[in-house]
């Protein structure tokens, strides 16, 4: 149908081109409906990334119609997560007591990996370690039964009236051929298309790189406000974003306007996986009032306190991963659970433990906060993770990836995932990006404060703690994280890198938190 209707468009006849693959569309949403698990829907969602690219297109170039846009783009921007948020509340079942023997197969195997010295030792593990998560079955752990039919998006006129007057949602569309912009405010909705878009991974990337070594952003944050950031956008103090490909990577507070100034000075800034995710999260019925402030843990100990500079709360992969130690990481837990009041729960050391963490009552906390070190994997989403201290003797890997974080029931205002590159995943075409904060959100948060790269151990510290300082004086945690980052800019001066404080973003809803 789709190739039908590219042929179609080439004679010029829009109308009927649209009907097919409105046709085409409806039967891939249908399909996509079948699929369980998050990541598997994403997967089989990139893979009909040209029909979803040709079908906005006609939209937007040829009828330039906004409504149609946005309904056409909900149907695949955070289409993953949006089905399971759906079905959550009929679909969860309690974490089972015990692993499963496809279970303990992958925990010893990911502990061999993160043991292993030899390549030839390694490739022979992956081998194993895919044969078993075959065997465990697609979607395991993940919520349940997938659809019998296509949920639809949120109306536009549910998502406007959620809008404060000050906020406006950005939600992008930018392969690499032709890109536009969806502004939505509380009033209208403006179709604008993007100028100068043509190689914006590339870009993008120039940027990033850029922040990285420390080096001049003005030009490539210029070059990519010019780009991204429509004029009436001005209007408004408050921007969700809602990312598209390349822009997954991309933290907008470091675009820089015309007058030479950051975004951040001017914007508060979160982010969304859609407009209908942001929704579905906003309305999604508590299941129980939380009474623990905070569940903070760090696998840093007081014995390591001492502060080291450069260290980096590195993200790594299965391979052999020797991880450092995280001297400030304990001392940020405690900071984080006096701030927030008593009944904190701090779990330091050899306490920070896979098995300790699970043992505790997670839907009774209103912050859930992790200063551990993160691990990645861009090919297979499905193993990254946070990793904990070790603890053999509980047959527990060490490793709280997705699937077990999906299996819980989080009452939780806020998670704070303080370890590196945790907002960072596998681009899945227009569904978006399969990071650790998905999981997170599809098992309950409200909101998660993430990192794009590797964080300073440091520095990551007198953030969070000018963080929660900010949230414990009433300020919802997108401010919150801008006040931070201000203050702590301010404290340092102008020329603070912004490798050291742009890379945490906050996705989800920026409500202010219950006492």
């Amino acid at each position: 149908m789709a190739e039908a209707a590219r042929i179609k468009v080439a004679l010029g006849n829009f109308r009927a081109a649209d009907d097919l693959f409105e046709q085409g569309a409806q039967i891939a949403n249908a399909l996509v409906a079948t699929i369980p698990g998050m990541i598997n829907k994403g997967e089989f969602i990139a893979s009909l990334d040209d029909l979803y690219v040709d079908y906005l297109w006609l939209h937007a170039v040829r009828f330039r119609d906004a409504e149609a846009v946005f309904y056409a783009l909900e149907e695949v921007h955070g289409r993953s997560i949006a089905d399971l948020l759906r079905d959550r509340e009929s679909s969860v079942k309690p974490s089972p007591a015990r692993l499963t023997a496809a279970e303990k197969r992958i925990s010893e195997l990911q502990l061999a990996l993160l043991r292993s010295q030899s390549r030839a030792e390694r490739r022979g593990l992956l081998v194993a370690l895919t044969r078993a998560e075959v065997e465990l079955g697609p979607g395991t752990g993940e919520g349940g039964a997938s659809y019998v039919s296509p949920a639809k998006p949120v109306r536009l006129a549910e998502i406007q009236r959620s809008l404060a007057p000050d906020e406006a949602i950005l939600e992008y569309f930018a392969p690499e051929q032709s890109a536009f912009c969806l502004l939505i405010s509380r009033t209208r909705a403006e179709l604008i298309h993007l100028p100068n878009s043509s190689g914006f991974s590339k870009r993008v990337e120039a940027h990033i790189s850029a922040i990285a070594e420390k080096a001049d952003i003005s030009l490539s944050g210029r070059d990519l406000y010019n780009s991204l950031v429509p004029s009436s956008a001005a209007r408004f103090t408050r921007l969700i974003i809602v990312p598209d490909r390349s822009l997954y990577r991309l933290p907008f507070e470091t675009l820089i306007d015309e007058g030479g100034r950051m975004l951040i000075e001017k914007h508060t800034i979160w982010y969304a996986p859609s407009a209908s995710v942001l929704h579905l999260i906003e309305t999604r019925p508590v299941s129980r009032r939380t009474n623990l402030p905070a569940l903070a843990v760090a696998t840093g100990s007081e014995a390591t306190q001492k502060a080291v500079e450069g260290i980096q709360r590195g993200a790594f992969d299965l391979e052999g991963a020797v991880l450092p130690e995280l001297p400030a990481s304990a001392s940020e837990a405690r900071i984080v659970a006096a701030t927030l009041g008593n009944g904190s729960v701090v779990l330091t050391g050899n306490e920070a433990t896979e098995a300790a963490v699970k043992r505790q009552p997670l839907d009774n906390f209103r912050v859930l906060h992790f200063a551990v070190h993160g691990l990645s994997d861009s090919e297979r989403p499905e193993r990254a993770g946070l990793v904990f201290n070790s603890d053999p003797g509980s047959g527990e890997d060490g490793i709280w990836q997705p699937r077990e974080i999906m299996r819980n029931h989080l009452n939780a205002a806020l998670v704070t995932l303080s370890a590196c590159q945790t907002a960072r995943g596998k681009v899945m075409g227009a569904d978006g990006n399969a990071s650790l904060v998905t999981p997170f959100l599809a098992a309950g948060a409200k909101a998660v404060v993430a990192t794009l790269w590797d964080s300073d151990d440091l520095f990551t510290r007198a953030l969070m703690r000018e963080f929660y300082g900010e949230i414990s004086r009433g300020a919802p945690p997108a401010d919150a994280l801008q006040k931070a980052k201000l203050d702590l800019i301010s404290h340092y001066g102008k020329a603070t890198p912004p490798y050291l404080w742009a890379g945490f973003i906050l996705t989800g809803v920026n409500e202010r938190m219950n006492p």
